[in-house]
């Protein structure tokens, strides 16, 4: 089969130093190009991870388009596997226009999967000021949807809002402004039933097309089709997906350091659809059990010597501080970005560092002012497991930061993935315990960073300051009000 007729003719290419030419289609050159989209080359990363490597200043913009480019490889590569032989030519034949949504959708799904992420990325989430404007959730979802029936992206109410959730919301709106414009190949509901945190249900159109490929895996097709958007799901977030793929060789690329890197063409070539007993889903072949653990073993590494890195873990503790100070005065602003679509379109880190540096500016010993001033924490000592006898020496003015570091997740993880052993014509599916001891080389261990707590300059405003504050903004009012 023709991969131009089955891939598509892409029509541009955008250049990156970790992929190489990135060829984009035509609607994913749309999306691109959307505000939203645009949005992320103003989202870093890795956020302060700079602080300690000056290199790592790469944004959420080329990430995004490098786990697409992943993506497609692995689609591809998970489907040529099964490309040899004429009943599975005459079959793919029949799926063809299918197979092409599938694969738009899922590299739709990779591209749009960090939409999302607000400043700073994970770390925003957990500051507990913001985390009381994303209660309770869903009058939070009402707002951000315009008060569109968002029950049908999810099934119930989440507990509370994560990236993902936003990541979602974005997709949704970019998709429908894009098909506005631009006459979208799929159907979006299929490219947002493969992101994480959703609950959408599939086509109708791809339904019917995976009939002559539910036939020939011997499944039922509504079967099928679970098992099939469960596998693509997996892939866009799971232990070993596109994105983990992209950021490991990303980080790795821009930080200076080897921690992260692995095979990629490697691993990608070894990976496989496997199918046994009504079960589908990820298998990799025998011989790219090297390949698998060296990318597991690489991104331990990287969070064990990049992400959890002292200074770096010390600054994130100053970063958290001086988000606190900013909320204080600018929680309003905050909530409308994180409650309105057309607001987050604007949530860039500048706003928080001009922010930062207004704050700096009156109370130059407060977080905000040593956060600009890259003053570190005082750092005391560092524990593995940290012990008793070692927690007894910590005083009330210690900050103490466990790495989130969890090797025993990860394991759990790949037990789903099961590998492909045996000779040509004969082999069989089995476990990943069957094949490998390496998982039992690993146990969990609990690092922990200790630093003095820092004196920080209370950020409060005096009752001139208030008052004058408080003037000015009313007469900005009256002069827009007179405009």
């Amino acid at each position: 089969m023709d991969n131009k007729a089955l891939f598509g003719i892409p029509c541009s290419v955008i250049m990156d130093p970790v992929h190489g030419g990135i060829k984009i289609h035509p609607h994913e050159k749309a999306v691109i190009d959307h505000p939203l989209f645009q949005r992320l080359r103003h989202v870093t990363q890795t956020s302060l991870l700079s602080g300690v490597f000056p290199g790592c200043t790469h944004t959420r913009f080329e990430h995004s388009i490098g786990t697409m480019q992943v993506a497609g490889k692995v689609f591809r590569n998970l489907l040529r596997s099964y490309l040899r032989g004429q009943k599975f030519e005459i079959i793919l034949e029949q799926a063809r226009g299918t197979l092409q949504a599938l694969y738009y959708c899922f590299r739709l799904a990779a591209l749009l999967h960090d939409t999302g992420h607000a400043p700073f990325s994970h770390q925003l989430e957990e500051c507990s000021a913001v985390k009381e404007i994303l209660c309770p959730p869903k009058e939070v979802l009402d707002s951000l949807w315009d008060n569109q029936n968002w029950r049908e992206i999810y099934k119930y109410t989440p507990d509370r809002l994560e990236h993902e959730h936003y990541s979602v919301r974005c997709a949704a709106k970019i998709l429908a402004d894009v098909s506005e414009r631009f006459n979208l190949p799929i159907e979006a509901r299929d490219a947002l039933s493969i992101m994480d945190k959703t609950s959408v249900n599939v086509s109708d159109s791809i339904k019917s097309g995976l009939k002559p490929l539910a036939k020939a895996f011997g499944i039922s097709l509504n079967e099928f089709c679970k098992s099939v958007f469960d596998l693509l799901r997996s892939l866009i977030s799971g232990e070993l997906d596109v994105d983990k793929m992209d950021y490991m060789l990303r980080d790795s690329y821009y930080s200076g350091c080897k921690f992260g890197l692995y095979s990629l063409d490697h691993l990608i070539s070894s990976l496989r659809i496997g199918f046994d007993d009504n079960w589908i889903g990820l298998a990799i072949a025998e011989k790219g059990l090297g390949a698998m653990e060296d990318f597991v073993y690489s991104r331990f590494q990287l969070y064990s010597q990049i992400y959890s890195h002292k200074t770096a873990v010390g600054l994130s503790w100053l970063l958290d501080e001086a988000v606190s100070e900013v909320m204080r005065e600018r929680e309003q602003q905050v909530k409308d970005f994180l409650t309105k679509i057309e607001k987050f379109e604007l949530f860039f880190e500048s706003f928080f560092w001009e922010c930062f540096r207004e704050i700096a500016e009156r109370f130059p010993n407060s977080a905000c002012g040593r956060l600009l001033r890259r003053e570190k924490l005082n750092y005391v000592d560092s524990a593995v497991n940290f012990p008793d006898s070692f927690a007894k020496r910590m005083s009330e003015d210690s900050v103490i930061i466990e790495s989130k570091s969890k090797f025993s997740k990860i394991c759990l993880s790949y037990d789903r993935i099961r590998v492909l052993a045996g000779p040509k014509g004969s082999r069989r599916l089995g476990t990943l315990s069957q094949h490998s001891d390496f998982f039992e080389k690993f146990k969990d261990t609990r690092l922990v960073h200790v630093y003095e707590k820092p004196k920080l300059q209370s950020v409060v405003q005096s009752d001139d300051e208030f008052a004058e504050k408080s003037f000015i903004d009313s007469k900005d009012e009256a002069d827009q009000t007179v405009l």
